[in-house]
C-alpha cells in the first residue's frame, strides 16, 4: 500500500522522506497512529495536531489515520496544510467483520508495516486497547522506535463493582485484561501509558512503563443560540422537560433499556417528558430501534425528538445547553465518556450507569444519579425522581464545574507531548 503523505510533503524523488531528514538532523519524528474513526478519535487527533502546530516543538509530526476519519473531519486536512512541520498519511480501512483476535492481528500487522516503512522516533497509539494483543505477543520493529498509548478501557478493580452475582464473566475479563496488559507493557518498545481513568493510573504500577493520568480532551464551548430558541427549533413542547440521549445509538449504550424505562413511567410523568435521541444509529440496530420507537409512540404520552445522524459540534453544544438531563445508561462500560464531561461543562445533571468509571465519577463529583442501567425499572425510578422533584435531583454544581474544567483539550495535549519530549530529551 502506498503511504505517501497526502499533504505538505514534496515528492520523494525530489526530497527525502521527513523520517530520514529528521534523523540526519537528529530531530525527532513523531507519529499519531489511529485506525479508529469513531467516537472521540477524530477529536483527539485534531486537538493534538492543533497543539503541535501552535507551538515550536522540534522535529516533524506525521498523522497516520484512515480515509474514513479524514472524511468525517475535513478540517484536519486543512489544519495540516497550514502547518509546515506536519503531514497526513492514510492507513488502510479495517474490515467490518472478523473476530477480535483476527482484527487485533491485522491492526498489529498494519502498525508494524507502517512504522518499519516510515521509521519514526516515537509513535503514539491513540487506541492502545486494540494493540495489547500484538504488543503482548512479541511485536517488534526494525529500528529503535519508542511507543506510547492512550488507554481507554482499563480493567475494573475491586472498588468498581466486580460482583459475584454477575457470575464469572467479569472476573474472567478482569484476569484476561490484567494478563495482556502486563505482557504488553513488557514490550521493549513501549515507554508510556496514558490512562483516561485517573484511579487506574494511581493504583496500577509497572516496573518498565510510566503510567500517567490523562484528562479527557473535551474543550469547553459556549452555545451559539439561547436554550429557548434551540428548543423551538427542535420542536420541544414548552411544558416538557428535555432528556437528551446523545452519541452513537447502539444497544451497548442502553437505548433499549431507556425506551423500556420510559414506558414504565406513570402517565403523568410521561406528559412531562421530551426524550431526544440524537446521533448516528448503528446499522445492526436500525430496524430494532425504529420498531421500539413506533411502539413507544403508540403506547405512551412521551414526546420523542429524533435526530438520527451525526451532528456538528455547534449543534451538539446547543443541544446540551437546552437540555435538562443527560442520559448515560451505558451497558457494562468500564471507561469514561466525553458525554459525561460535556454534561458537567454545560452544568447539566446526568442519569448514568453505576458501573465502571462513569459510576465512580458520578459518585465522586456529584454529577447526578447512578442507576443499575441494565434494569429499565431502575432507570424509570431515576427519571421519575427527576421529573417529580427536579429541584431535589442530586447535582453538585461546584464539583461538576471542577470536573468539567479539568478535562480540556489543552490539558490532554500538554500531558502527552510533555511526557514524550521528556523521554526523547
Amino acid at each position: 500500500m502506498d503511504r505517501q503523505p497526502i499533504c505538505n510533503v514534496p515528492d520523494r524523488e525530489e526530497d527525502p522522506s521527513h523520517s530520514r531528514e529528521s534523523q540526519q538532523m537528529n530531530m525527532p519524528h513523531l507519529v499519531l497512529f489511529d485506525l479508529n474513526a469513531t467516537g472521540h478519535h477524530g477529536q483527539y487527533v485534531k486537538q493534538l495536531t492543533q497543539y503541535w502546530c501552535a507551538r515550536t516543538f522540534r522535529g516533524h509530526l506525521s498523522i497516520m489515520v484512515t480515509p474514513s476519519l479524514l472524511k468525517k473531519h475535513p478540517d484536519l486536512v486543512e489544519l495540516v496544510k497550514r502547518c509546515d512541520r506536519a503531514d497526513i498519511r492514510e492507513l488502510p480501512e479495517l474490515p467490518s467483520s472478523g473476530s477480535l483476535v483476527q482484527t487485533a492481528r491485522m491492526q498489529g500487522h498494519i502498525l508494524k508495516n507502517s512504522l518499519n516503512e516510515l521509521k519514526p522516533t516515537h509513535c503514539l497509539l491513540l487506541d492502545f486497547d486494540h494493540f495489547q494483543l500484538s504488543l503482548s505477543f512479541g511485536l517488534r520493529f526494525k529500528h529503535p522506535v519508542s511507543i506510547s498509548g492512550i488507554y481507554f478501557r482499563p480493567f475494573l478493580r475491586a472498588g468498581q463493582r466486580i460482583r459475584l452475582r454477575d457470575g464469572l464473566g467479569d472476573f474472567a475479563r478482569y484476569m484476561r485484561k490484567r494478563i495482556f496488559l502486563a505482557a504488553a507493557l513488557r514490550n521493549p518498545h513501549f515507554k508510556h501509558l496514558f490512562s483516561l481513568d485517573p484511579y487506574f493510573a494511581e493504583e496500577y504500577s509497572s516496573p518498565t512503563v510510566r503510567i500517567l493520568p490523562l484528562p479527557d480532551g473535551v474543550e469547553p464551548q459556549l452555545p451559539s443560540t439561547s436554550p429557548s430558541e434551540i428548543r423551538r427549533k427542535w420542536g420541544v413542547e414548552s411544558e416538557r422537560r428535555l432528556a437528551l440521549f446523545f452519541g452513537s445509538l447502539a444497544e451497548r449504550k442502553g437505548v433499549t433499556q431507556t425506551l423500556d424505562a420510559v414506558r414504565l413511567l406513570s402517565r403523568e410523568n410521561q406528559t412531562k417528558l421530551c426524550l431526544a435521541l440524537v446521533g448516528h444509529v448503528a446499522p445492526a440496530y436500525q430496524d430494532a430501534l425504529m420498531e421500539q420507537l413506533d411502539i413507544l409512540k403508540k403506547s405512551s404520552r412521551v414526546q420523542i425528538v429524533k435526530v438520527l445522524r451525526f451532528v456538528s459540534d455547534t449543534e451538539m453544544i446547543n443541544l446540551f445547553s437546552a437540555s435538562d438531563l443527560i442520559l448515560l445508561p451505558y451497558q457494562r462500560h468500564a471507561g469514561s465518556s466525553g458525554i459525561l464531561v460535556r454534561a458537567a461543562q454545560a452544568g447539566k445533571p446526568v442519569l448514568g450507569s453505576n458501573y465502571g468509571l462513569i459510576g465512580r465519577y458520578i459518585r465522586d463529583f456529584g454529577l447526578g444519579i447512578e442507576v443499575e442501567s441494565s434494569r429499565p425499572d431502575d432507570i424509570a425510578s431515576g427519571m421519575s425522581q427527576w421529573l417529580e422533584s427536579p429541584q431535589n435531583f442530586p447535582f453538585d454544581t461546584i464539583k461538576a464545574s471542577t470536573f468539567g474544567n479539568h478535562h480540556t483539550a489543552e490539558g490532554f495535549s500538554e500531558v502527552i507531548f510533555n511526557q514524550i519530549y521528556g523521554h526523547l530529551a
